[in-house]
């Protein structure tokens, strides 16, 4: 990556000094197209990603629905790694978490929640009671 900047940038270079003012305008152009080129491509690679994340969240569900917990916690825990915004994964993982018998680490899951992204659920708040 650092070659093609290295020549983005000796070739800008070139066209400043050869080309005058419209060797600025060449070069300015060049760049903004590389930059929109590369912005475009990050929005694509995290478009991708929260696609995965969805799929995963959604077999989740479904291997929770399905009494897979295990499996279930380990799905919903790529998902919040994959999107750590994701307050449904989080809420079912908790639940999840419970039915496995792992109570305390549910319980720091939903303090999480509350603290960190101000979600309440009054059906968390009465298991924890």
């Amino acid at each position: 990556m650092t070659n093609i900047l290295e020549i983005l940038g000796s070739f800008v270079k070139w066209l400043i000094d050869s080309g005058g003012y419209w060797g600025v305008i060449v070069a300015m152009a060049i760049v903004l197209g590389f930059v929109f080129v590369w912005r475009r491509m990050v929005l694509i690679v995290e478009s991708v990603r929260s696609r995965s994340a969805i799929e995963d969240y959604l077999l989740g569900v479904e291997q929770a629905l399905s009494l897979d917990l295990t499996k279930a916690r380990e799905r919903l825990e790529r998902v919040i790694q994959q999107d750590p915004e994701n307050h449904y994964a989080r809420l079912l993982l908790g639940k999840v978490l419970i039915e496995l018998g792992e109570p305390a680490r549910a319980h720091a899951l939903h303090l999480l929640l509350q603290r960190s992204f101000q979600v309440e659920s009054a059906e968390n708040d009465l298991q924890f009671a």
